[in-house]
């Protein structure tokens, strides 16, 4: 159990996407305010088991010929996977919030990853930002208006 002190000032944890610190550990409430994403988690492609069911789906959509690659949808499904448990280490409950930040320009696209986030995220108040000057203003309106 991680708890914190009513006269604590903050703190900061990095972390790596599906290592120890991001599977099972809950930071709900202040113990966890803020989410940081740096790039995409996608899975590693020398992995054995892997490269097996990548070829597998290969075939698969071959045969089905509907176009798509099955390859790449599975990738960024285990990605994006990855990336809403992460999310959900911070929000633990209905009331409890964090702010998100996925830094890298791939999420910004509609029909990259950003479509595979849960629909209560994308509905809510989601800004794209370009320059770190922005991005700074966005966190301190969003924390003014939740602390409010």
């Amino acid at each position: 159990q991680i708890e914190s002190r009513e006269d604590a000032r903050g703190a900061i944890l990095f972390c790596v996407v599906g290592g120890k610190m991001s599977e099972g550990i809950n930071f709900s409430d202040r113990l966890g305010r803020c989410v940081i994403v740096a790039g995409l988690p996608y899975p590693n492609i020398y992995d054995q088991e892997l490269n097996e069911r990548l070829t597998y789906l290969d075939e698969k959509s071959c045969r089905l010929s509907h176009g798509g690659s099955g390859k790449r949808e599975h990738m960024e499904n285990i990605c994006m996977k990855a990336v809403n448990q992460t999310i959900g280490r911070a929000i633990r409950h209905r009331n409890d919030y964090a702010c998100i930040i996925l830094a890298d320009r791939r999420y910004c696209s509609e029909s990259g990853p950003f479509r595979k986030l849960p629909q209560w995220i994308k509905e809510g108040d989601v800004t794209h930002c370009a320059k770190f000057g922005i991005l700074y203003r966005n966190l301190v309106q969003f924390f003014r208006k939740k602390q409010g």
